[in-house]
């Protein structure tokens, strides 16, 4: 099952000197805490945020999932 890397999603954004409120900003989200609650997991970004996500992150967006196993 395909997923967004959650853990690339965190480091490339620490890589670009990104906050977590910059991401809420970016993302139109409520707070850093919502915004936290999704780059851990949990709470799932929707495929809206996916467009989003790749030109902020500078990354084409097949590069932000990756296979995960299922439980």
């Amino acid at each position: 099952m395909m997923g967004l890397d959650l853990k690339l999603i965190k480091k490339r954004r620490i890589e670009l000197r990104l906050t977590q409120q910059d991401m809420v900003d970016r993302l139109s989200l409520r707070t850093r805490a919502n915004y936290s609650r999704y780059e851990s997991g949990k709470y799932t970004f929707g495929a809206d945020s996916v467009p989003v996500l790749h030109p902020v992150l500078k990354m084409p967006t097949t590069k932000l999932f990756t296979q995960r196993l299922l439980k």
